[in-house]
């Protein structure tokens, strides 16, 4: 299968929080790559259909404030009972506030 993403991902592991803009349901789950396009999470509790729109809050490591996104759900996988695999798509991004998701990437 040919590779569609434009930008490279990178391994990181910081929670985040979301809600669906739409019915305002609110989640949570870990962040496990990130990249200027988008990134993947591990959720649990919740099942994401494709096409909802998240308003997503970054719990980035670095003792500042979260960093607030807006995303697409591109993908979603079942991994456990109640565990999911998300692939969003970032909207807007502030490649400046995605830029300290990037210093905590796992090596």
């Amino acid at each position: 299968m040919k590779e569609r993403r434009l930008f490279q991902r990178f391994k990181v592991n910081f929670p985040v929080n979301f809600s669906e803009l739409q019915s305002n349901k609110q989640g949570d789950g870990n962040m496990i790559d990130v990249s200027a396009g988008g990134g993947g999470m591990i959720v649990t509790h919740l099942s994401l259909s494709p096409e909802t729109f998240l308003q997503m809050h970054l719990e980035i490591p670095d003792k500042l404030e979260p960093l607030h996104v807006k995303a697409k759900v591109v993908w979603t996988a079942q991994i456990g009972a109640d565990a999911y695999r998300v692939g969003v798509q970032f909207e807007n991004v502030d490649f400046i506030g995605l830029s300290r998701a990037l210093k905590f990437k796992i090596l």
